[in-house]
């Protein structure tokens, strides 16, 4: 089977939990794994397929975490 490489951004995404509120008013958040290239390949993982992800995190506790959710998906390998 073909592996793919997905070189790109691994970052999070802030969702709001204020509904209805304007940005600006928001504050209470939640993060979220995200970014294209990371999706791709947990999305190709899922879907059977090895796949590789190149790109860079902060070794911050936010980077942290991201890596901590990438992991989940054991057949994604962190280049």
């Amino acid at each position: 089977m073909a592996k793919v490489i997905c070189p790109g951004e691994l970052l999070i995404d802030f969702i709001s939990l204020d509904n209805g509120k304007k940005l600006v008013d928001v504050d209470k958040f939640q993060k979220k794994a995200g970014g294209a290239p990371a999706n791709v390949a947990t999305a190709l993982v899922k879907l059977g397929t090895t796949a590789e992800f190149v790109g860079s995190v902060g070794k911050d506790s936010l980077g942290k975490f991201l890596l901590n959710t990438l992991k989940k998906y054991e057949s994604v390998k962190l280049i």
